[in-house]
């Protein structure tokens, strides 16, 4: 999933924050059905999201939060970016 250029899709406004983050991903197998292969790669559905624990340092109070990959893409060094949403925690707010 990638956003276009010159439209926002976003449904929050973000801020700027530069600090390092641990993530662990569940260990769980998980289903998935093949749609498509070629020699450099395949794509699959799953049936949810996958999903992740992120551990980081924001605004010097130590955040622990789930949250499910939304898209990536491929930086023009090789790097990757990811995007991930939040899984809604009634008990914490990060901002």
């Amino acid at each position: 999933m990638r956003e276009e250029k010159g439209h926002e899709r976003r449904a929050s406004t973000r801020k700027e924050m530069e600090t390092k983050i641990e993530f662990f991903v569940n260990a769980d197998i998980i289903a998935a059905k093949s749609i498509d292969i070629s020699k450099t790669g395949l794509r699959f559905d799953t049936g949810e999201p996958l999903k992740i624990h992120l551990r980081m340092n924001i605004d010097g109070k130590l955040c622990d939060r789930e949250a499910q990959f939304i898209w990536a893409t491929r930086n023009s060094k090789g790097s990757m970016t990811y995007g991930f949403e939040f899984i809604p925690d009634p008990k914490e707010s990060l901002f």
